[in-house]
């Protein structure tokens, strides 16, 4: 300026774009499925599958409730493997490798459940942020009315960005500016509000939890200004410097420019992305390590103690095979085994 100096701004500079949320009051009925990817989901299906048959092998022989028709049988052996996601499970395990199998596979399921509810909430509290509009572009070819704050230069910028008068309507309050957005264009209102960063961090202050506030373009912002040559610009200047830099601006902010209530958080970048199997294939190798192992002990404790039924028959080796079969659908005898179960039986009762 020939007549006047600036001091630098005081203030965060910029002309932004206020916009309501989108009104994501209904959801998509399959939500639910997002959070996770759909090989997360089929690994889990199976993995559910695998810990219902492995239970029902190291069970079969000794435990009651794993016995019976084979209707039954299937039925307790599905019940048992799902209902460890609510940890419901009435049946109890009385095989010690049993046991160990379903403590390191509800060791799974307690971190698929909590990260399937981080990523849901998650994933819903980003569907509930999302603006009506995003652009100035996309504003402009929709041909909405937009709103300004009367007597501000924003008038002119909307003027040469191609606005037209017919779809500019002006306001003198942050109570004015929310019932506009509030009515929307179609009942003689707004669709957007344009106004320099302070004054829409103003509204913000006040209806957080209804609108967002998108940058558009950069300005000078707002300074003090002095005579031409005066000695005090650049003394005000590093005063100033001094205040944006240090906390003292973020209180004065906080103070004046933040609203009492919980407001969500736009500014911060929340992944709604769904989980996927390259997270969890850890979990997933230790459960089957774990029931893989169980199994072969399990099978070489079998074949050891009913090896004389190997040895005793003169068929072939299928015969021998299904001998073992129908040893292993046999009910276990072993008096040790017997004492456990009906011990179990009696602390429930």
């Amino acid at each position: 300026s020939l007549y006047v100096d600036f001091t630098l701004p005081y203030t965060e500079s910029g002309v932004a774009m206020l916009v309501p949320y989108k009104d994501n009051k209904s959801k998509s009925a399959w939500v639910f499925l997002k959070p996770l990817t759909w090989d997360l989901w089929l690994t889990t299906g199976c993995f559910f599958v695998f810990i219902a048959l492995v239970v029902w092998i190291l069970e079969h022989r000794i435990n009651e409730d794993f016995r019976g028709p084979a209707s039954h049988q299937v039925g307790t052996s599905f019940w048992f493997s799902f209902s460890t996601m609510v940890f419901a499970q009435r049946e109890s395990v009385l095989s010690n490798l049993a046991r160990f199998v379903v403590i390191v596979w509800v060791f799974v399921v307690l971190i698929l459940t909590q990260s399937y509810t981080a990523s849901l909430s998650s994933l819903l509290v980003v569907q509930n942020l999302q603006p009506t509009m995003t652009d100035v572009d996309q504003l402009l070819n929709s041909g909405e009315k937009v709103g300004y704050q009367d007597g501000s230069f924003v008038y002119g910028m909307l003027k040469q960005m191609k606005f037209d008068d017919s779809r500019l309507i002006s306001y003198q309050s942050p109570e004015e500016c929310d019932a506009l957005l509030s009515n929307g264009s179609a009942k003689g209102g707004i669709a957007a509000a344009f106004d320099e960063v302070p004054y829409i961090k103003l509204v913000l202050s006040q209806y957080c939890n209804k609108y967002t506030m998108i940058p558009t373009f950069k300005t000078a912002g707002f300074g003090f200004v002095f005579p031409k040559g005066s000695p005090l610009v650049p003394d005000i200047s590093r005063a100033i410097l001094n205040v944006t830099e240090g906390p003292q601006m973020t209180e004065i902010e906080k103070a004046w420019l933040t609203s009492n209530t919980n407001c969500p958080d736009s500014t911060n970048s929340v992944s709604s992305n769904s989980l996927g199997l390259d997270s969890f294939w850890g979990l997933f190798l230790i459960a089957g390590a774990a029931a893989v192992l169980a199994l072969l002990i399990f099978m070489v404790m079998f074949v050891k103690r009913n090896w004389h039924v190997v040895e005793s028959s003169s068929g072939s080796l299928w015969e021998k095979i299904v001998a073992l079969g129908r040893r292993f659908n046999q009910r276990d005898l072993n008096p040790i085994l017997l004492g456990i179960r009906f011990r179990d039986r009696n602390m429930v009762d």
